[in-house]
């Protein structure tokens, strides 16, 4: 009886025996995770850029007038020195001819009154003449010299006049653009064509110092039109500026070195500089804000089981990315940040971790 009643009760408990064993199995939540200092702490190292011309010039007549006459339209490929355009020359050549006159007038009163000082010094030399003539001639010589070389360059003054008149090209290449038209006034230094050099390419864009740290002047760099990532093309680093503005964006200028050809000014193109970033990056919405600064929960293993303990750790951020925010103290290669879910962590919660892709 007694064995039975044993029995009967062991029974009984074998139901809240396992409940208990399986209330006591504790649930890890499953967190997000990336590391950092890997190429995943956040994608593909693309910038945009804008395709410019290595050289490029607003062309513009240095003296005021009428337009008489373009000789190119947009599109139109030139070499150096070409005639682009010119201006209605009446005036400026009447000023010439005026000035002209006046040296050959010039030149002449100066031969004549050399002439005369030279026999002047002469008769002077042997007695024949006083002091007084001698400084007179030498003196009206002089004047005339004065004059003779002030005639001079009025010729030469209105020479470069006349020949501002004519507008070219300051080397081979493609008008970009035109401004005026013919019969329009044109002002001394307002633009009438944009030119651009037919031979060579610029991309300039824009980086974060997080990647700028990892570029160099004459680092070789591939770059991709924005309708077709897979074809690509060749551009070397020439010029890297110093940042500027609160996000300290730092300008970039490239060489294009192949597929010039294949790119017209203005065109969108995208910069690969991958695995150049220097630093830690982490996504904005994994640092965490709280009145003693910033933070991030890290995972520490625990166990050979795959639990891992959460861990907040201090952090210095830097400035915010298109990635996200530049760690500059506190984080080291290797560790591992929780990226998702921050509001439900504290210090020593236990998580099973999965990667973000």
């Amino acid at each position: 009886m007694k064995r039975a009643l044993l029995w009967l009760i062991t029974i009984a408990l074998i139901p809240f025996s396992c409940g208990s064993k399986k209330g006591a199995e504790e649930i890890y939540p499953p967190v997000f995770y990336q590391i950092a200092g890997e190429s995943n702490m956040g994608h593909t190292q693309v910038f945009p850029g804008v395709v410019f011309p290595a050289n490029q010039a607003k062309l513009a007549f240095k003296v005021p007038g009428t337009i008489e006459k373009i000789y190119v339209k947009m599109g139109d490929t030139v070499g150096s020195g070409s005639l682009l355009a010119i201006l209605d020359n009446d005036d400026y050549n009447i000023n010439y001819n005026k000035a002209l006159s006046a040296f050959k007038s010039a030149e002449a009163g100066y031969v004549t009154a050399k002439s005369s000082f030279a026999r002047t010094q002469r008769l002077y030399i042997n007695g024949n003449i006083p002091l007084a003539d001698y400084d007179k001639a030498k003196l009206a010589m002089e004047s005339a010299q004065s004059a003779f070389d002030a005639a001079r360059l009025q010729v030469q003054g209105a020479g470069n006049q006349l020949d501002y008149t004519r507008l070219r090209a300051p080397f081979a290449g493609v008008v970009t653009s035109v401004a005026l038209e013919e019969g329009e006034p044109a002002g001394a230094g307002y633009p009438v064509l944009i030119f651009s050099s037919a031979l060579g390419s610029q991309i300039r864009c824009s980086l974060p110092g997080s990647v700028v740290k990892g570029v160099s002047v004459g680092d070789t760099l591939s770059f991709y039109s924005v309708e077709d990532s897979q074809m690509r093309f060749g551009a070397v680093v020439a010029e890297i500026g110093k940042g500027s503005g609160a996000s300290l964006a730092y300008p970039v200028v490239l060489d294009v070195v192949e597929g010039a050809s294949s790119f017209l000014p203005g065109s969108s193109v995208m910069v690969d500089f991958s695995g150049r970033e220097q630093g830690m990056v982490v996504p904005s919405h994994a640092l965490g804000h709280d009145s003693q600064g910033n933070y991030l929960f890290l995972a520490q293993s625990d166990s050979a089981s795959g639990v891992y303990n959460v861990v907040q750790r201090r952090v210095e951020a830097g400035s915010l990315t298109w990635k996200g925010y530049e760690i500059v103290k506190g984080l080291s290669a290797g560790d591992i940040v929780i990226t998702a879910g921050l509001s439900n962590l504290y210090e020593g919660k236990r998580v099973r971790l999965i990667e973000e892709n």
